[in-house]
């Protein structure tokens, strides 16, 4: 069965090494975009570290609570004791 054509649907095709001139010219036919996979990994990237950078303001903007600034006092103060199953260290 036939794909439906949906207007404005993207169609990427993605390849580890690149693309030949006849896969250049398929998919300007077709409409497909190319993307290597330095371009994916850039893209990536670049979503890493705006989610980084949006997790961290937020966690600052945590942090400013009472109770945040209470409950990470209170994590410096704690003891840590080890389960009986935990390895030994050393």
């Amino acid at each position: 069965m036939p794909e439906p054509n949906i207007i404005g649907a993207q169609r990427p095709v993605v390849a580890p090494a690149g693309y030949t001139r006849g896969a250049f010219a398929l998919a300007r036919s077709t409409g497909v975009s190319l993307y290597d996979a330095d371009t994916v990994r850039q893209w990536i990237r670049k979503v890493d570290k705006i989610e980084k950078e949006r997790v961290s303001e937020s966690e600052i903007s945590d942090q400013n609570t009472p109770i945040k600034r209470e409950i990470a006092e209170a994590r410096k103060r704690a003891v840590w004791h080890p389960h009986p199953d935990d390895p030994p260290k050393g």
